[in-house]
């Protein structure tokens, strides 16, 4: 099966958040690491990343949900999809 990876960087106090919605949408799992360098407020990033079939196009969903992060708490987050 081919996958496709989504990696989000954002501020460690919001990556359960992340987590949670990378769930669920049925990611097929979550990889959460520390990542050098800090985001646009100086804080500290972590990367989240989550795999979903590559059948699937999950881009427009992940944004949404990122989008009601940035809106509900402030949070600078970013979104690479790896492929």
């Amino acid at each position: 099966m081919e996958w496709t990876e989504y990696r989000v960087l954002i501020a460690s106090q919001y990556v359960d958040l992340v987590a949670e919605f990378f769930h669920r949408l049925d990611s097929g799992g979550v990889v959460i690491e520390e990542q050098s360098g800090v985001n646009g407020g100086g804080e500290a990033c972590l990367s989240v990343k989550a795999y979903f079939p590559a059948s699937e196009d999950k881009s427009e969903a992940i944004k949404l949900n990122l989008q009601a992060i940035r809106r509900d708490h402030g949070a600078d987050c970013r979104l690479f999809p790896v492929g």
